[in-house]
């Protein structure tokens, strides 16, 4: 997998990094007991720090997808059920924007860079939250009590 950092968005690069190792679990580039890229690794291809590369694993340690052991590596813990369906949706999706986009007279990457800066605006004003629960009955309750809630900061 490559990585990427948006230098000149708002999203601080640790969380772009968690981010894109979450998506990649959610479409199933990468599965349970999957080894990630060595911060070191991550670190040559996007610049960043090893320390906030570190960070990233870390926080994602503590969510439970990750498990870290020294000299071994970054092992994914945790892995969606159906990760080709969402995948595929992914990919079915972005291929009609493109081709739309490009139907517009408007080149994808501009589009992409556009959508991206809307989405972390739509995000800000109205967080995506998503619970992943054994339980579906505590994920409901869980999420009805966060809606009664208001905003989360």
């Amino acid at each position: 997998m490559e990585f990427y950092i948006e230098k000149h968005s708002s999203t601080p690069a640790v969380k772009q990094i968690e981010e894109q190792i979450k998506f990649a679990v959610m479409i199933g580039t990468f599965r349970n007991g999957d080894t990630l890229p060595s911060i070191r690794d991550i670190e040559k291809q996007t610049g960043i720090h090893h320390s906030q590369i570190h960070k990233a694993f870390l926080a994602l340690r503590r969510s439970g997808l990750l498990v870290l052991t020294r000299g071994k590596g970054s092992v994914i813990s945790t892995a969606t059920d159906s990760p080709r369906s969402v995948g595929e949706n992914c990919y079915k999706l972005s291929q009609r924007m493109a081709s739309r986009v490009r139907q517009l007279g408007i080149s994808p990457t501009a589009f992409a860079r556009y959508w991206s800066r809307h989405a972390q605006e739509s995000e800000r004003n109205s967080p995506f939250i998503s619970y992943v629960d054994d339980s579906e009955e505590i994920a409901t309750l869980t999420a009805a009590q966060s809606r009664n809630c208001g905003k989360f900061r």
